[in-house]
């Protein structure tokens, strides 16, 4: 989760380029610039320091972690990357379309300039050998957990659209797009757990007087998962962590919290972890955040620019918003640790050693251990204090589940209605124009479009099989008939078929300009046409 804003925000960026909203003219060489960026950094920063300028040193340390997104945005708002990349493999990257491998080399200057943030932040902050190595290697693999999600969703929609019936359920009709979805995160859940246990380096908690102590925790807690890991960290990082869902989850504890702990203080931080499961934050945050940006599919402008920038926004909200959420969720996790084993003692002296760690700074995800702590001591000498937070966290879980109920059932009522229209014109996609027939003969008065389309090819479908070859002769026919409805219903089935205009239909359309004058019947007819069929002028 460490890198999850920077990622975020390159994606939005990575669109935003795609979309052609703002793209500069400079030479994609800058990027080398760019690149040497980090390591400057660093150099001021220790420079500062020795100096004795604090604020600066922070100042340009703060730069450093944000480097990754604020250069990657200079490259691809301000350089003419795109462009050439656009150039060099003969692919549109259209954010609307499927994935396709030109879109790695796309964001693989996000994920060298991050890779570079990582070693100049190495260098600046720990000694050359063993201690060096054990932060670039952590912090890497950090990031690497955080982007193996994305590159497997792009892997299955790469997978997906490279199957002509899968890619076309998934694209036309919004139920099929829905369903795929959640198979699609139910999975990389259930898969969480395994990337995590490897790409943190982890090992199982050997037996002993601390396995024995937590499992003694679990069973006064009534908790089962599939196991206690202990997360290798070079002893950089004193840390616990829950990963995963219902038994399929595991506890994660850095070798230097277990270092630093003793065993109440072990058991207090592992009735932390248990309060999270226990609380089921996370199916709070998956509640809050699918009925977010339901509300926010429901709610965004049509306009395609004022759209993006719409979503764009509610992203931005989510991340904000989420942050909230989870650093409140940490305090109602420590007050299941507290409520399950009374140790205020206990549980205050493990806050106080991981706040010693992070120089008690608060984050996106948690409150300074300052707070955390003073939150406990109310909260321990007044009980009011506690329900009432409880009741507060208790509302929002039912105000989560509230929203995405009424949004979830907003978009099936949605797609219910839409799915016969969008059923049918997949078939015409597809070329199952049979089955699109039928399917049309059922559909109401306001798909009188699919309706007509369908009429065309049951013409020739009495006439035998349908071909595009036919489709494209009887486009050519109604043209010189000057029968433009139907020439329109055809050009529109070919279109739906992927189908590019060859030549001679483009002169065709020229000289019946030149002949018979632009009418609005032939406007009519071009307004319908894909922007690449059309005739320039």
């Amino acid at each position: 989760m460490g890198f999850l804003p920077q990622l975020l925000t390159a994606v939005a960026l990575q669109t935003l380029a795609q979309l052609g909203l703002v793209q500069g003219e400079a030479s994609a060489l800058w990027g080398l610039l760019l690149m040497s960026a980090p390591y400057l950094f660093g150099s001021l920063n220790r420079r500062s320091m020795l100096a004795g300028r604090f604020r600066r040193a922070s100042l340009f340390g703060r730069l450093l972690g944000i480097w990754s997104v604020v250069g990657f945005g200079a490259l691809v708002l301000g350089t003419n990357w795109l462009t050439l990349l656009r150039r060099w493999s003969g692919s549109p990257l259209d954010p609307e379309a499927w994935p396709e491998p030109t879109l790695i080399l796309a964001f693989m200057p996000f994920v060298i300039l991050q890779v570079l943030c990582i070693d100049a932040e190495a260098r600046m902050n720990t000694q050359p050998g063993a201690a060096r190595r054990a932060a670039r290697g952590l912090a890497l693999r950090m990031f690497l957990s955080t982007a193996t999600p994305l590159a497997v969703y792009l892997g299955v929609l790469g997978l997906v659209g490279a199957h002509p019936l899968a890619r076309t359920l998934v694209e036309e009709v919004d139920l099929c797009h829905a369903l795929f979805l959640t198979l699609l995160l139910v999975g990389m859940s259930l898969g969480v757990p395994h990337l995590i246990s490897n790409a943190w380096r982890t090992s199982p908690l050997e037996p002993g007087p601390t396995s024995e102590t937590l499992s003694r925790v679990a069973g006064r807690a009534g908790f089962t998962c599939r196991g206690v890991r202990v997360w290798h960290t070079g002893n950089l990082v004193a840390n616990a962590a829950i990963v995963g869902i219902g038994r399929r989850r595991l506890v994660l504890f850095s070798d230097a919290l277990l270092q630093a702990l003793g065993p109440r203080e072990l058991a207090s931080v592992y009735a932390h972890e248990i309060g999270h499961a226990k609380c089921r934050h996370v199916s709070i945050f998956l509640a809050w955040s699918l009925g977010f940006f339901l509300a926010a599919d429901l709610l965004a402008p049509a306009d395609e620019l004022w759209g993006s920038v719409f979503l764009a926004g509610a992203l931005g909200a989510w991340l904000v918003g989420f942050g909230w959420l989870s650093r409140r969720s940490e305090l109602e996790a420590d007050l299941y640790s507290l409520d399950l084993l009374g140790d205020l003692e206990a549980l205050a002296s493990a806050l106080g050693q991981v706040g010693q760690k992070t120089s008690d700074r608060g984050g996106w995800r948690h409150f300074s251990t300052s707070v955390r702590m003073g939150f406990l001591n109310r909260a321990s000498a007044d009980p009011d204090v506690g329900r009432r937070f409880k009741r507060r966290m208790r509302l929002g879980a039912w105000l989560g589940a509230g929203l995405l109920a009424v949004t979830g059932g907003l978009e099936l009522w949605q797609m219910g209605e839409a799915y016969g229209p969008q059923r049918t014109r997949a078939d015409l996609v597809l070329g199952r124009y049979p089955a699109a027939i039928v399917r049309a003969a059922e559909l109401d008065g306001e798909s009188s479009e699919l309706q007509t389309l369908t009429g065309l090819v049951g013409e020739l479908i009495e006439r035998g099989a349908v071909q595009e070859e036919q489709l494209e002769q009887a486009l050519t026919d109604d043209l010189a008939k000057r029968n433009w409805e139907r020439a329109g219903g055809w050009a529109a089935l070919l279109a739906l078929r992927g189908h590019t205009p060859a030549a001679d239909f483009l002169r065709l359309m020229e000289l019946l300009d030149e002949g018979a004058g632009r009418g609005p019947e032939a406007q009519s007819l071009e307004a319908r046409l894909p922007p690449s069929w059309r005739v320039p002028r």
